[in-house]
């Protein structure tokens, strides 16, 4: 499957999270590829960002929700997703 192929198909099962911070937001800061000094920068970013949305918890229930495999790389619900493994997870307030 191409990237863009799993991108749609990500795209296609998210839930809708109305008031989500990510909404508007820019979507790169959640895809930066690991080992670039500029990506950690924007991933500390997007971790904060999730760590302060009011649909924290929604989002991180879907997220568990998914197969490893398909959960979708970068950062969603304030978690490092590199293929099937978590680098960050944060404690919920």
């Amino acid at each position: 499957m191409t990237l863009l192929a799993e991108q749609l198909d990500d795209l296609a099962h998210m839930p809708r999270l109305p008031g989500a911070a990510c909404r508007g937001a820019n979507a790169a800061i959640f895809d930066q590829a690991p080992g670039d000094g500029h990506a950690r920068g924007a991933r500390k970013a997007a971790v904060a960002i999730c760590g302060a949305c009011p649909c924290l918890v929604e989002c991180r229930d879907w997220v568990h929700r998914l197969a490893p495999d398909q959960r979708p790389r970068g950062v969603t619900a304030s978690e490092v997703i590199l293929t099937d493994i978590r680098v960050n997870r944060p404690q919920l307030r």
